[in-house]
């Protein structure tokens, strides 16, 4: 039967017995057959599927439950993402999984909403970032940023998050569990200067700690928003990135300073 399934998920039909085939797939017995169906059926990226691949959010294997979760935005990869917005909140809700929570949180982020429903989206990823007084665990703290910086990325310009989300990600630029230098939480501290950069929320203090970070991904992140730290001090910044041993770091410099040429002359 997987065989059966791979074959409609490569023909990645629009109609007929091999889109059957999928949405039958997604209720076989079988984990592996359902995970491929669900998988499959989210890539069609048609609004009208995702009723069926909802009902997986609620199946008992959490390899499918993950799959669903991701399989729900790209239903609505290119259109109002609003449908799915409640089932994947509401799942989110109930899941106690780290990695599902983290890819519900992942995929809400990915929906195209309108303001009040982004509003209640940041609200639900800002809190999906703890767990209690304490970080989330990692897979869900990953999943969380990923799908803030993809909200945030998507909202208009100029688009006012409030001090929340300014004051968590300035938080999490000091990010630390775990072995400092590991890849898992280089990501924590680029991601959330990231989203603070595209928020318009890049501050002084927070640029100068990115670029002292040890890891190079935090300083090239943070050099990407130089443009919102005062004209005054980025000579200085400037030249401490241009004499970092991280060569990401010196080449957004020179990116940089090259810009800065173009738009004088």
């Amino acid at each position: 039967e997987y065989l059966r399934i791979g074959d409609a998920v490569d023909a990645r039909p629009a109609d007929g017995p091999l889109l059957a085939r999928l949405i039958d797939g997604a209720s076989d017995e079988n984990t592996v057959v359902r995970s491929a169906a669900i998988r499959a059926l989210g890539r069609l990226e048609r609004p009208d599927l995702a009723p069926r691949i909802a009902e997986a959010l609620a199946d008992p294997s959490p390899a499918v439950r993950v799959e669903a979760a991701f399989a729900l935005a790209q239903a609505h990869h290119t259109t109002d993402g609003s449908p799915a917005f409640e089932p994947l909140a509401a799942r989110l809700a109930q899941e106690a999984h780290p990695a599902i929570r983290g890819e519900l949180a992942h995929s809400i982020g990915r929906l195209r909403l309108g303001p009040q429903e982004r509003d209640r989206a940041l609200r639900l990823l800002l809190d999906a970032t703890r767990e209690g007084a304490a970080n989330a665990p990692l897979e869900t703290l990953t999943g969380a940023m990923l799908g803030l910086e993809s909200l945030v990325r998507r909202a208009p310009e100029n688009t006012d998050f409030g001090p929340a989300l300014a004051v968590r990600m300035e938080e999490l630029t000091a990010y630390i569990e775990g072995h400092f230098a590991a890849p898992e939480t280089v990501r924590i501290r680029s991601l959330s200067l990231s989203i603070l950069g595209q928020a318009g929320r890049m501050q002084t203090e927070i640029f100068q700690r990115a670029l002292r970070d040890n890891a190079t991904l935090p300083q090239g992140v943070a050099l990407r928003f130089m443009d919102q730290i005062p004209v005054l001090a980025r000579p200085e910044m400037l030249r401490r990135s241009i004499a970092n041993p991280s060569l990401y770091a010196v080449i957004e410099a020179f990116r940089i300073l090259l810009a800065a040429e173009r738009n004088a002359s």
